[in-house]
């Protein structure tokens, strides 16, 4: 099986533009082409790759130092795309939008929210978010963020 970037990019940046309004897709879409062409796919000459090389590369970008820090800078401006204006905390209506944009179905998104808000004050605070997002890729025992982006199932 293949990983094409049509599949892992452009169905995620069709959906930003169709989900969220336009200056929000103006900052978030470029930010995940980025993370591809950056991190994930490394220019082959077949303009896709397998699961078993995403999974390794997937591994390789997790495990460097630039890719803490950059995922950590992703978080936050994904955080600050995602408030509505004028809001410090992401409602779970919110957090479903951001979801449904990388095909998350909204139930998933109810179970993954709930699992991230640690104060259980119903909203989900930048460092709830950010903290999450990131043990969700850094971390390799259970944690909060093991549902970030929902339940995966295989």
């Amino acid at each position: 099986m293949e990983v094409t970037k049509q599949e892992y990019v452009d169905a995620v940046v069709d959906r930003i533009c169709q989900y969220m309004d336009r200056e929000m897709a103006g900052i978030l879409a470029p930010m995940w082409t980025y993370t591809w062409q950056r991190f994930w796919y490394n220019g082959g000459p077949r303009g896709r790759k397998t699961v078993d090389e995403m999974i390794k590369d997937h591994r390789y970008a997790l495990s460097s130092r630039l890719y803490v820090h950059s995922a950590a800078t992703w978080l936050r401006i994904a955080f600050d795309t995602v408030l509505a204006r004028g809001k410090e905390v992401i409602s779970l209506d919110e957090y479903s939008l951001f979801l449904k944009c990388f095909d998350v179905h909204p139930l998933s998104a109810k179970f993954a929210f709930h699992s991230l808000d640690t104060n259980h004050d119903n909203l989900l605070s930048k460092e709830e978010f950010i903290n999450g997002g990131r043990l969700f890729f850094t971390a390799s025992n259970s944690t909060v963020g093991d549902h970030f982006w929902g339940p995966m199932l295989a």
